[in-house]
């Protein structure tokens, strides 16, 4: 979109007429589809590991309770297996410990985790 907004300024300053306006909106129509198409699953990619972060966190937290108590040996593990940055590390414990309290629904984020790991990110 704003690439076929600045063609057609660039265009019209350029000729002071529509038909270079025109003209520049087409180039720059040219160009946002470009930016889409390298940018387009590179943000794909980003929403899919976002969400597949998060489901993780929360099967593993209800996983954790489904024997009655979350040990500290299962919050290690957890954050064994998981690379979480500095700046994540708050939201992350947070969310852990809110779905912590009960087992129930992790059904439902197990099969939504099976989903998006049969899902082709290609």
């Amino acid at each position: 979109m704003l690439g076929k907004v600045i063609g057609a300024l660039v265009g019209f300053a350029v000729t002071q007429d529509i038909v270079g306006a025109v003209m520049g909106m087409l180039i720059g129509f040219a160009f946002d589809f470009y930016i889409e198409e390298i940018e387009g699953p590179m943000r794909k990619r980003d929403e899919w590991e976002t969400e597949f972060s998060y489901l993780f966190v929360i099967l593993h937290a209800k996983f954790a309770k489904m024997d009655g108590r979350v040990t500290p040996e299962e919050v290690q593990l957890f954050q064994n297996i998981s690379s979480i940055s500095k700046q994540d590390v708050s939201a992350v414990r947070t969310l852990y410990n809110l779905h912590r309290r009960s087992s129930d629904g992790f059904e439902h984020v197990a099969v939504r985790l099976a989903e998006m790991m049969a899902f082709d990110m290609n």
